[in-house]
């Protein structure tokens, strides 16, 4: 029943480059590109003979962020990649 009130419906989809510093939002995503930092959705409809736009954003968890403070984490312990302790340490 809703849908039949929708005219139109947009993804925006937020990106960071750790290496370049670049970020911002982008009208279209691939696989090869991983995952984005969030997805913006905006969708709008009628609702008694006005426009209504609906605009929502959904942040992404990253498992490489997580990656990243654990290899800190281990670094500041002196721990390997593997878990254990470094040759060196």
């Amino acid at each position: 029943g809703f849908l039949i009130y929708v005219k139109a419906l947009e993804f925006s989809y937020y990106f960071f480059d750790g290496t370049s510093q670049a970020h911002g939002w982008k009208g279209s995503w691939s696989v090869e590109e991983g995952l984005p930092v969030a997805v913006k959705i905006e969708v709008t409809y009628e609702d008694g003979g006005q426009e209504v736009k609906l605009v929502r954003i959904v942040f992404v968890p990253s498992v490489q962020v997580v990656e990243e403070i654990e290899e800190s984490e281990a670094e500041e312990s002196g721990e390997d990649e593997d878990g254990g302790e470094d040759e060196d340490a």
